[in-house]
């Protein structure tokens, strides 16, 4: 299902996934790119670091394709950096993401869902308010498959990260994988958790320790023109919030 677009022809897009079947394998990584390559990477990479100190390389578990009969997830292994570099330097990384939807009630049962506001430091949408938290996964360690169990401890820990561990708890007995996010422009994929929350719990404020959100705010999720009145808002939650909240 197509819902929105980046307005230059690339369109973000919400595929849901069956929570209950939804698999995922873990491929090779990358084959050695061409000398010329690798100089380009490390050229704008350097480029990345001396404009944005926060910047650092790692290994990340990049996207490779989804098959909606397993339906199955396939990703491997990759760097950051051949990431970060698009689209200046075209290296087809598509980052595999995890985000969170977490909504609750009000005492007076209103619904209410979770919206940050990205840092101006982050790489992309800055200053726009998101569905979250969201971020990219690492390889798992060892032997551990890159499991839905793996995706979703992932998640918990940008929670608690970026919110604090009363909500990573919470939505650690609730979280459910419901689709994928495609998003072009940020040349990314994440698997989409849900979770409902017993009430709206204390969030932590943001520290420098969570740089990537500058405020926080639970918004009613279904009143009528309340994702506008936020402010700029991020393309990939327009499409995610048309999809969840169907409006």
């Amino acid at each position: 299902m197509n819902a929105g677009g980046t307005g230059d022809g690339r369109s973000f897009r919400w595929t849901p996934i069956d929570r209950d079947r939804l698999r995922v394998e873990q491929a090779d990584g990358p084959t050695s790119a061409r000398p010329e390559a690798d100089l380009a990477v490390e050229q704008a990479w350097a480029a990345i670091r001396q404009s944005n100190p926060r910047s650092f390389n790692g290994p990340i578990l990049a996207f490779e394709s989804f098959d909606p009969e397993g339906p199955t997830i396939r990703v491997r292994r990759d760097e950051y950096r051949r990431y970060a570099v698009q689209p200046g330097v075209p290296t087809g990384v598509v980052l595999l993401g995890v985000s969170a939807v977490l909504t609750t009630r009000d005492p007076a049962g209103r619904p209410l869902v979770l919206l940050g506001r990205r840092n101006a430091s982050t790489r992309v949408y800055r200053g726009m308010w998101e569905l979250g938290p969201s971020g990219g996964v690492a390889p798992p360690p060892g032997d551990r498959p890159a499991d839905v169990a793996y995706l979703r401890g992932a998640l918990l820990e940008e929670i608690r990260e970026e919110i604090g561990g009363v909500v990573a708890e919470a939505v650690r007995l609730d979280a459910a994988p419901v689709g994928l996010l495609h998003d072009p422009a940020a040349s990314s994929v994440d698997v989409v958790f849900r979770a409902r929350l017993p009430g709206p719990p204390a969030i932590k404020p943001p520290t420098p320790a969570s740089w990537e959100y500058d405020e926080l705010r639970w918004l009613p999720a279904d009143e009528p023109g309340a994702l506008d009145r936020l402010g700029p808002v991020a393309p990939p939650t327009r499409t995610l919030w048309a999809a969840i909240f169907g409006a």
